[in-house]
């Protein structure tokens, strides 16, 4: 009867094949996880803010009952409130502001045409990256106006822990349209 199977030499010189592969693979893999986490981050934000710019354009049939309706995006750390600091990593809401206060003010939920209502919420960004905003009025929000145009221009930097290198910047033109490029500093 022939024996079948692996001598010891042939497996442990698989398991070295497999190793050295190993190794070699994981730190591309990890990469390959960084750049998509913020690709996604950044088309997230870019989604929050053409759905902000869209429905302020359509709030444009209801000025009658307020003339100065805002669509305002801002940051948050809870989903239900903006906050006072410019750490958009830890969060962010889309609002229909009716007085254009920046702030949520409470309704019935319902979302009727006489209240402020929660569109979106995004929360907290994995992998520890950071996404602030710089040259806004605000640097807490962004408000879109019933022609979708904001009253500054801005960006937003987004990065990860290898920093510059890899960051992403979103622009914020005056008309409310968002561009993305490579970033040229970190926060």
């Amino acid at each position: 009867m022939k024996n079948r199977g692996f001598t010891l030499i042939e497996l442990i010189v698989t398991m070295a094949i497999v190793a050295i592969v190993a190794t070699l693979a994981v730190p591309s893999y990890l990469t390959f996880i960084q750049n998509n986490r913020l690709a996604a981050q950044s088309n997230a934000l870019i989604t929050s803010l053409n759905i902000a710019r869209s429905e302020s354009v359509k709030r444009l049939a209801s000025t009658a009952l307020n003339p100065n309706p805002r669509v305002t995006v801002c940051a948050s750390s809870n989903g239900t409130a903006c906050s006072n600091a410019n750490q958009w990593e830890l969060g962010w809401i889309v609002f229909v502001d009716l007085n254009a206060d920046g702030v949520v003010n409470p309704g019935t939920g319902a979302c009727l045409a006489t209240e402020d209502c929660i569109l979106q919420v995004a929360g907290l960004l994995q992998g520890g990256n950071t996404l602030r905003s710089s040259g806004f009025a605000n640097l807490f929000n962004v408000q879109y106006n019933t022609r979708g145009a904001l009253s500054s221009a801005g960006t937003f930097t987004l990065c990860d822990k290898r920093g510059v290198t890899n960051a992403r910047a979103i622009n914020l033109n005056l008309t409310g349209r968002a561009s993305q490029r490579t970033a040229v500093s970190c926060p």
